[in-house]
């Protein structure tokens, strides 16, 4: 009888571990949004941290180093959101140009030749 238990002990074992193994190894991913979105702002001094440009909030980076050599800079990221945390992963880079913004009225234009 004791055999037939710890038969069972053993049946359930390899049964249950490799199940709880698969569940913590998809994990990790089932917290980011499968869609990518599109993400404007500031990236902070030490590059942990970017200001968002629509609604000022500030959002961690999970992965600084894809921002590396842009700190203090305005950026478009792709990334993928954490649920329910302000945490960002960063998918790409591009960092927005200035020239844009300060081109947009030209005293050529014909508003101006009034």
């Amino acid at each position: 009888m004791k055999r037939l238990n710890s038969a069972y002990l053993v049946l359930v074992l390899f049964l249950v571990l490799p199940a709880a193994a698969q569940r913590s190894s998809s994990q990790p991913s089932a917290l980011f949004s499968r869609k990518a979105s599109v993400f404007s702002g500031t990236i902070s001094d030490d590059g942990h941290f970017v200001v968002a440009d629509r609604d000022l909030e500030v959002w961690t980076v999970i992965n600084p180093e894809a921002l590396k050599g842009r700190e203090g800079k305005s950026v478009t990221l792709q990334v993928q959101t954490v649920a329910g945390a302000h945490e960002l992963r960063v998918l790409s880079v591009r960092t927005a140009s200035r020239e844009n913004a300060t081109s947009l009225a030209k005293w050529s234009d014909s508003a101006f030749r009034r």
